[in-house]
């Protein structure tokens, strides 16, 4: 059962005391009395759901991750102007897999005391509605706090959690509050069922702190540039500034007396450059003495303001830097007849700093300035859009340092950043995984770009990028002399999805990650892979495991374009080779392969580097090898002038000129060779003319088999970029199920039980295949190992034709659990048609094409993928249910199940149309339909107050803000006395949704219904009829009355 309540209808008080607000602590000076939030999530970045928005803190959980998402959020208890955006939705995932997992939030409290959070919370009927709040002072060791049970109903409320009388998170170094969720007995274990919190505050107040007895408020802005309206002003400039005071709420005198203290540092202050405005100041006068404005006669409230215009100030030749260019100006205000007094925050003028000093992190990884507003100038390496199509997302930098722009939405910012412009940007410092950013409102906070120099790339080596990777973040680097270990260069098809990651390392074995995105020209798989080892210009950035701290590692580099792959920077140690069996007669001749029973020839093929000659080379045969004998022989160009020297298992040659474009083989007989299957490294050294041998970053491995048979197990172990030739396989599945008019794609087996993907334009396919079908047998199918997103395929294939049979071979039955936790059974069957067995579709709707629906067996999840638009799934409704599916496990980026047409889905129970679904099915698309944010029935996409539920029930439109559908609360006479009434619409569509009305006096903890759709039957067969429920006890005559209207949903 799910159970949703209405907005509570109250009769009588308020019953939240009215606070002050707190104001931000971003270490300014402060003062008793005055609440200073210390550190506030409202949870709308959704990269990062737990960066934190105010302040400074952190938070962390144990969450699964599939389950950690959001959904609409609320205004309730938000800070400031923070927009309801999204909440943080912890759901409870099959079989309740996150019970008794926790989230935590961290803060310190230094020179605070009176701690307390705030925060809106609430959950649906199945969420974990058990919540064990705890602390902690050292991170390890929790004490209760309070428990929270079966509290929450299923719209946001505000909670108060006190630790005023804890006296251990007074005064703490860091202070840890964690809430642990588990489930009600009995309950219901849906996966999606949820308990949301939002606009999280821990606020605190100053300890021994001087009396904030001056009352209002002053906002600040520039209106000499470089960004107006912004509190942002130029370094060692003349300035102008506007002041805007306010005086005290809630009836206070007006404030008579204001002094404005301009921060050290700044010069130029002159009363002629003094003017007031506004009707706070009407009859007030200013004067200046020193660096102060002195200002009587003012009559500022709450209503009325006043503005203090400020000209031909001279702002500081360099920088605050340990401050990060930020300077309080101290504000004091009073009554008439009494004295001055600080008000509660200053307004804070801002200064661009050099972006290094934005670079520091503490211990944790975490920025030191994180949370606080900054101004930047630096020039833009990459364009806007490159990294990411729909997030402001750019790479910019200084001379000192760099640092990367983020907003959610690219189109907050419609005139752009290019690479090549520069902009003074005005922003707040937070981190996601690990990597430093500038969070930028919108483009109000950037000056207009205008033409600048791109930096030069900083020359590094992996190792140098590595020791202060930190430093060089955000900048634009180049890394030299690095090859390719994993990962898959862009070809063929190109890249799918928003990119890959190449593994790549140095001689030293030191690795990196270079990350081609979707947006740069490498990715559409035109360019041919390099000539490895190469230097690699990009932007560098980071991307931890973990989205919370302490952050490690992941740092990575974007190349911006092909002219980003440079050759290598001439040193010793530089070339490649590869092995190749010579053994004239074998099976294997001419291959990759060596095969362990014969005496064996190979050719190890030596090529040179891009830019550099190579003098020197020496190659050293595995200890599982023989040693090399006297026959070896040199040949080719860069060889001719050779000479060489054998000692045991190793061969130095001197005299060699192996350059750009050039090569040579050293070919090495009568071998023997292991008697185990394996890959075995040739390591290889190289010097340039008068250098040191030097060991080249990726030696050439020889691959020894024991069969000359070839299977397509054996072609998977080798990797890609090599060419072989299967002699006999299987046809299994010749779907097309890629998504293109030009590539298709089909699958085959052996007796290894392997399978493989072929892949090529249309016209190979076509060729390669012939008029084979399903169960016939190719012959000597030939091909280039490679691969995409991870899914292993052999790619430009030819064959010999076919011949009929032996049939499909059996499909394998496999589970949920099975392909996700089995890594070896996942390789062996990659590629096959298998059957995964009773499993559910999470989704409900309708199929669409380039769509993922997850399934699951109640513990794991499995994703199935309707590749393409043109499978007759598209359009068809939803299995509910169990089922078997049989299909292609494929992989992309993960395992992915593809299915190819109605006839895989095999149903193993009628499914029961659900009225809600249909209805919402009405308005929403189908990806909409499949966005908890905007479907579920808790949902509010139209923002208006009404779940989903509530304008099914009360017919309204999901979609569109309306209060014709709300409950009316009214009053009704009867006998002199009045009695509370609530009336709402009622649909004969929502005949199956349980309808309470409930009534409760004074405390909000014991319901009593008044009124149920059970005893009232739905009375007509009109689609929708006016209900009104009238409390039988009259107001006044048990104290305060409330009702709420409470909604079950089978």
């Amino acid at each position: 059962m799910r159970t949703f309540l209405t907005s509570l209808l109250l009769a009588g008080a308020f019953f939240h005391p009215l606070r002050a607000a707190p104001v931000v602590y971003e270490g300014q000076p402060v003062f008793s009395g005055v609440p200073y939030l210390l550190a506030g999530w409202n949870f709308n970045n959704e990269e990062d759901r737990l960066a934190v928005s105010h302040g400074t803190g952190t938070a962390s959980t144990n969450w699964d991750g599939e389950f950690l998402t959001g959904f609409s959020g609320t205004t309730l208890n938000a800070f400031g102007d923070d927009p309801a955006g999204s909440d943080l939705a912890l759901q409870n995932g099959p079989e309740l897999l996150n019970e008794g997992r926790w989230v935590q939030f961290s803060v310190s409290t230094e020179g605070f005391e009176s701690i307390r959070v705030t925060l809106a919370a609430q959950s649906s009927a199945t969420g974990m509605q058990v919540i064990e709040w705890s602390y902690s002072v050292d991170g390890e060791t929790f004490a209760p706090l309070v428990t929270w049970t079966s509290e929450l109903p299923t719209s946001h409320v505000v909670r108060e959690l006190s630790l005023a009388d804890v006296a251990e998170a007074q005064d703490a170094a860091e202070l840890t509050v964690r809430a642990t969720f588990s489930a009600l007995e009995e309950q219901p274990a849906g996966i999606t069922g949820n308990t949301r919190i939002d606009n999280l505050q821990i606020i605190g107040f100053a300890i021994d702190a001087p009396t904030a007895s001056g009352l209002g408020s002053a906002s600040l802005r520039s209106t000499s540039g470089p960004l107006f309206d912004r509190p942002v002003f130029a370094v060692d400039a003349t300035v102008s500034m506007e002041l805007e005071l306010t005086g005290g709420t809630g009836g206070a005198d007006p404030m008579a007396i204001v002094e404005i203290d301009l921060p050290a540092g700044w010069s130029g202050l002159a009363s002629s450059g003094v003017f007031l405005s506004g009707s706070g100041f009407a009859g007030a006068s200013a004067s200046v003495s020193g660096s102060t404005v002195n200002i009587t006669g003012a009559s500022l409230t709450a209503e009325d303001s006043g503005v203090v215009s400020i000209s031909g100030l001279q702002t500081p030749a360099m920088v605050d830097e340990a401050n990060f260019g930020r300077y309080p100006i101290a504000i004091r205000t009073a009554p008439s007849g009494s004295s001055a007094e600080a008000i509660a925050a200053f307004p804070t003028a801002v200064l661009p700093v050099p972006m290094s000093v934005l670079r520091g992190v503490d211990e944790a990884g975490v920025p030191e300035a994180l949370g606080l507003p900054v101004a930047v100038t630096g020039t833009a390496t990459i364009d806007m859009g490159v990294i990411n199509p729909t997030r402001f997302n750019v790479f910019i930098q200084d001379a000192t340092g760099g640092i990367v722009l983020d907003n959610i939405n690219i189109e907050n910012f419609p005139f752009g950043l290019l690479q090549g412009e520069r902009s003074t940007v005005f922003g707040t410092v937070s981190v996601f995984r690990g990597l430093t950013q500038l969070s930028v409102a919108s483009e109000a906070d950037m000056t207009f770009p205008v033409p600048a120099a791109v930096p030069e790339p900083i020359q590094l080596t992996l190792a140098e990028f590595l020791e202060d990777a930190e430093a060089y973040e955000g900048m634009l680097v180049k890394i030299t002399n690095i090859s390719r270990v994993a990962g898959e260069w862009p070809t063929g098809f190109g890249i799918s999805g928003t990119g890959v990651n190449l593994e790549v390392v140095d001689r030293e074995g030191n690795e990196l990650t270079v990350r081609i995105v979707a947006g740069v020209d490498i990715a559409d798989g035109t360019f041919p892979e390099p000539n490895w080892p190469v230097s690699i210009v990009g932007v560098a950035g980071q991307f931890t495991l973990t989205m919370n701290p302490p952050f490690a590692g992941g740092y990575q580099i974007f190349p911006r374009s092909a002219a980003d792959i440079q050759p290598p920077v001439p040193e010793d140690g530089l070339g490649r080779g590869t092995v190749i069996n010579a053994t004239s007669g074998s099976p294997l001749q001419g291959t990759e392969r060596l095969l362990s029973t014969e005496t064996t020839t190979i050719d190890v093929n030596l090529f040179g580097p891009a830019n550099a000659v190579l003098n020197q080379i020496r190659l050293t045969l595995p200890a599982e090898f023989s040693e090399i004998p006297v026959g070896y022989q040199l040949s080719g160009s860069a060889l001719s002038g050779a000479s060489a020297t054998r000692d045991g298992r190793s061969l130095t040659i001197t005299g060699a000129s192996l350059g750009s474009g050039q090569s040579g083989t050293v070919r090495i007989p009568g071998l023997e060779l292991p008697a185990e299957a394996g890959s075995y490294t040739i390591q290889m050294e190289t010097a340039l003319s008068g250098g040191t041998l030097t060991p080249v970053v990726v030696s050439p491995v020889a691959f020894v088999a024991l069969s000359a048979e070839l299977s397509i197990a054996d072609v998977r172990s080798f990797g890609t970029g090599r060419s072989v030739t299967l002699p006999e396989v299987i046809v299994v599945d010749t779907t097309d199920l890629i998504n293109s008019t030009n590539w298709t794609s089909f699958t085959v087996t052996d007796g290894s039980g392997w399978a493989l993907t072929v892949f090529g334009s249309n016209a190979v396919i076509a060729a390669t295949l012939g008029d084979a079908q399903p169960g016939d047998t190719l012959l000597n199918l030939s091909g280039v190992t490679g691969a995409s997103n991870g899914l292993f395929q052999l790619q430009s294939p030819s064959s010999d034709g076919f011949v009929a049979g032996p049939g499909l071979p059996p499909v394998p039955e496999v589970t949920a659990a099975q392909i996700q936790d089995g890594q070896p059974l996942l390789q062996s069957l990659q590629s096959r048609v298998v059957k995964l067995m009773n499993v559910e579709f999470i989704p409900t709707g309708n199929f669409a094409g380039l769509a993922n629906f997850n399934v699951t067996d109640g513990t794991h999840i499995v994703p199935v993928r309707v590749a393409t638009t043109r499978l007759d799934l598209v359009g068809q409704p939803i299995p509910v249910g169990p089922v078997n599916i049989t299909g292609v496990l494929s992989f992309f980026n993960g395992v992915q199940f593809l299915v190819r047409s109605l006839d895989d889905i095999e149903t193993l129970v009628v499914p029961i149309e659900d009225p809600y679904e249909s209805w919402l099915a009405g308005f929403l698309s189908f990806e909409e339909l499949m966005d908890e944010t905007i479907a579920a029935p808790g949902a509010d996409p139209s923002r208006d107050g009404l779940t989903n539920l509530e304008n099914f029930v009360y017919g309204g439109n999901p979609l569109v803000p309306s209060s014709a559908a709300r409950p009316v609360v009214s009053t009704e006479e009867f006998d002199g006395q009045d009695y509370l009434s609530i009336s709402f619409t009622r649909t004969l569509a929502a005949e199956d949704i349980l309808i309470e009305v409930k009534v409760s006096t004074g405390s909000l903890s014991n319901w009593e219904t008044i009124w149920s759709s059970t005893d009232n039957p739905y009375p007509s067969a009109d689609e929708s009829v006016l209900v009104t429920v009238v409390d039988p006890e009259p107001l006044g005559q048990f104290g305060e009355r409330f009702l709420i209207v409470v909604l079950t949903r089978p």
